[in-house]
Parts: structure tokens; C-alpha cells; sequence
């Protein structure tokens, strides 16, 4: 399935944006090697769905590839256990925009003086929102700029600007948020 669709209630979109209405979508496997009956909360990315399919064909999964096969997940807790249940996350053509999804945060930064379809990436981002996943499923409070959130919006930043080199784009400074300061 397509990613999901906030009918326009995120930034006047509909599904361009970090939140989880509008990036989670089914992801449900059937067939040879996928004998087993269960659901995982890790989160994992449409760039590993490639990947997947070749591991469950018997195909090497070439090293150029960035995502990862799903098939540990499947069949083995400790694989669970050590999963990197992140995902980084490239918005485009509504914004340029980069976000990081983990188990308890969405975070995302964008580049204020473009509109995403005039360039890919940015250089330069600006912190725009970060929630708190459990504690706020419908991400209706953003919690950026907030002093008693600055630690996590740092750790965010810096993991989120080694992701974005990770990707292959050139290195970006992220300025962080100071909405709540005098």
C-alpha cells in the first residue's frame, strides 16, 4: 500500500509530512518463507522491502542496497532485540524536510527557504517539530524549542545529521529550535 494520507489536517498536505499518519503503512508479507503469524512493533522502512525479497528468494542482497532484510525479524527474537528501530525519513516537493522516527520520538527539520520540488536535500535545516510518540500518539504537541526537551532534540540532531550523510547527501547543519527562550 501507499503511505498513509492526513487529508490535508498536516501543513495543508496530504501526505507529505513526518507524522505517523502519514508515513506508516500496511506492510504484510505471504508465501514461501513467510510461514509464521506475527506482527512486529519494530520499525522499519520501505527501503528494506527490497531487500526482503531478494533474502526470501535466496538472492544475495547486493552490498550496494542500504536497507535490510526483514526475514531476521520473522524468525528470530534476539534479531528483534537488536534491531535499529529507527527510520530516517526524506520529505520532498511540499518541503525539504529530513526526519527521524524512533520508538518514542518524531522529530523533523526542514529548510525554510525552499519548497522541496526547487532542490532534493538542503545543506542548512531548521528544527521544525518533535513529539513524543507514546505520550502524544495523535503528535498534536510540539514539543521543540522547549528547554526541558533540549537534550533530546541534540541527540536527535546529531543522530538525524549522521543519518543524512548516511544517505549519501552532503553535510547539513541543523539550527536548533529557540522557541521558548529569552
Amino acid at each position: 500500500a501507499d503511505h498513509g494520507n492526513t487529508f490535508r489536517t498536516r501543513l495543508g498536505e496530504y501526505k507529505r509530512t513526518p507524522e505517523d499518519s502519514s508515513i506508516r503503512t500496511p506492510f504484510l508479507f505471504q508465501g514461501p518463507g513467510f510461514d509464521e503469524s506475527i506482527m512486529i512493533e519494530e520499525i522499519v522502512s520501505v527501503i528494506d522491502l527490497a531487500p526482503t525479497l531478494l533474502d526470501a528468494a535466496g538472492v544475495a542482497v547486493p552490498s550496494s542496497m542500504k536497507g535490510k532484510s526483514l526475514l531476521p525479524l520473522i524468525h528470530n527474537a534476539s534479531a528483534r532485540a537488536k534491531w535499529d528501530s529507527t527510520a530516517f525519513i526524506q520529505i520532498s516537493d511540499s518541503m525539504c524536510a529530513r526526519a527521524l522516527r524512533t520508538p518514542d520520538w518524531c522529530y523533523c527539520v526542514f529548510d525554510p527557504a525552499s519548497t522541496g520540488a526547487d532542490k532534493p536535500f538542503s545543506t542548512h535545516y531548521t528544527e521544525r517539530t518533535l513529539y513524543s510518540v507514546p505520550g502524544d500518539p495523535s503528535e498534536l504537541n510540539n514539543l521543540i524549542g522547549r528547554p526541558e526537551y533540549k537534550e533530546i532534540a541534540a541527540t536527535l540532531r546529531a543522530e538525524l545529521e549522521r543519518r543524512i550523510l548516511a544517505a549519501g547527501e552532503p553535510a547539513a547543519t541543523i539550527t536548533p529550535a529557540s522557541f521558548f527562550e529569552n
